[in-house]
């Protein structure tokens, strides 16, 4: 009876055992499955706010896009201040005088500029530059240097950073009539470049403005290509 009584106790032991280890097998496994449903969820969480967050980055993006197209789409007709592309001769040294305000250079931030207009074969005005009064090598870093560096930052803040950006002007690059660029933008059809022009004559140097319509800059670019060719043709003719 001993002996029945001690295997009965250890077969309810094993039986006892074996279900708590099935319980626990059970349990596990339910854990288990809660975590991939759980991940799951989280998975399909983040996917989602994945997709509104792209989807808000693209939303933002076509609206600056949006906003900057009706910004160059304004401002591209507009040289400089009181200045616009096609104005007349008499037009534009009108603006041009008004935006001196009585005084010689037209003043831009910290700096005072030479302004030069520049129109095609119909009179119309299409082409602006600005320039520093031009000083020697030894005042570059004290007179031109700073003004670049003003020009962009005044610019940057109507039309965004400039493309092809530089940082520092390379005198040993710098050859007679020649330009170094610091700093480009394309504004609808208009376009502005920044830069240093070192002058034939006297090797002297000024912080510098090209602005231009694009279109009406190529055609006048055109008609000078037909006008050589032509010339050259004559020429032949003579010879």
């Amino acid at each position: 009876m001993k002996v029945n009584t001690i295997y009965v106790s250890t077969a309810s032991l094993v039986v006892a055992l074996l279900f708590m280890f099935t319980g626990c097998a059970n349990e596990f496994k339910d854990q288990q499955t809660i975590r991939s449903e759980n991940k799951s969820v989280s998975d399909s969480v983040k996917i989602a706010e994945d997709a509104e967050l792209r989807a808000t980055i693209s939303r933002q993006t076509e609206a600056l896009k949006a906003e900057r197209d009706s910004v160059a789409i304004v401002q591209q007709g507009i040289a400089i201040g009181d200045l616009r592309f096609g104005m007349s001769e008499k037009e534009a040294w009108a603006a041009i005088n008004k935006m001196r305000e009585g005084d010689s250079m037209y003043k831009v931030g910290a700096y005072r500029y030479h302004v030069s207009p520049s129109f095609n074969s119909e009179g119309q005005l299409y082409y602006v530059t600005m320039r520093t009064t031009p000083v020697n090598a030894s005042e570059i870093d004290e007179k031109v240097t700073p003004a670049i560096e003003d020009l962009i930052t005044i610019i940057e803040t109507k039309y965004g950073p400039a493309e092809n950006r530089k940082w520092q002007l390379d005198l040993m690059k710098f050859k007679t009539s020649t330009v170094q660029i610091m700093g480009k933008w394309a504004v609808g059809t208009k376009r502005i470049s920044v830069g240093s022009f070192k002058e034939s004559s006297r090797s002297t140097y000024c912080a510098y403005v090209w602005i231009w319509d694009e279109p009406m800059q190529m055609l006048v670019e055109n008609a000078q290509l037909k006008q050589e060719a032509g010339a050259q043709l004559e020429a032949a003719e003579k010879f």
